[in-house]
């Protein structure tokens, strides 16, 4: 008798065990729907502080996942367009493309990582540890500082830190979450403001945002990238 009840205790410990990354895509609608998403098309404008000027940039951000995304940025009449497809990255210079340095891919797979939905969709590759009722940290295979994560009042991210590593520096990196909207069912923050090293490098708006959108051209077709 003792060991069945032990037996019970145990199973219903190991059931309770705490899954704060759950809870999160449980925030942004459940993991069910989270993990039904495969592609997301965003439309974005930024207000960017380059040298002394403040510059709008508008992107595009193409996103098959797990870990294929086109980004098409467009600024004082020129376009950039750079592309990752896990551990490999292009850029489109003229009418070339080049392989990015290895620097630069980093720096688009950390990008990845600050976007709720991919923290969700992507949850099983990381582990978690809730640091208080409203804080996690965050590991990322590959990458050396963990993310913070503050959570709002509804459990979604309000606010992601983390270190970067640029130039041979150490860079303080800080992401600010805001304006939360359902999107066919799952939770988009609408404003996002970023600081590196306490300084605010950009304001983005988010125009759109397409879930399940078909996606062409590199690196989404078989062959290219």
């Amino acid at each position: 008798m003792r060991t069945a009840v032990l037996a019970l205790a145990l199973a219903a410990s190991a059931g309770a065990q705490p899954d704060p990354l759950g809870d999160l895509a449980d925030a942004l609608g459940g993991r069910e729907r989270v993990d039904t998403v495969e592609t997301v098309e965003v439309r974005s404008r930024t207000r960017a502080r380059v040298g002394e000027e403040d510059v709008t940039v508008r992107s595009t951000l193409a996103l098959r996942l797990p870990d294929s995304a086109r980004w098409t940025a467009r600024a004082d009449g020129s376009e950039r367009v750079t592309w990752l497809d896990g551990e490999a990255g292009r850029v489109v210079v003229g009418d070339s493309v080049r392989a990015l340095p290895e620097a630069a891919v980093d720096a688009l797979q950390a990008a990845l990582w600050l976007r709720p939905l991919v923290l969700a969709a992507r949850r099983g590759e990381l582990s978690a540890e809730a640091l208080g009722a409203d804080l996690l940290r965050v590991d990322v295979p590959g990458r050396r500082d963990p993310l913070i994560i503050g959570l709002d009042e509804g459990g979604r991210p309000r606010r992601i830190t983390t270190f970067r590593r640029q130039g041979g520096r150490r860079e303080y990196v800080e992401v600010v979450l805001r304006d939360y909207r359902a999107v066919d069912g799952v939770f988009v923050p609408h404003r996002v403001r970023q600081a590196v090293g306490g300084a605010v490098t950009g304001e983005t708006v988010l125009e759109s945002v397409r879930l399940g959108a078909a996606l062409a051209g590199p690196p989404f077709e078989a062959g290219r990238g």
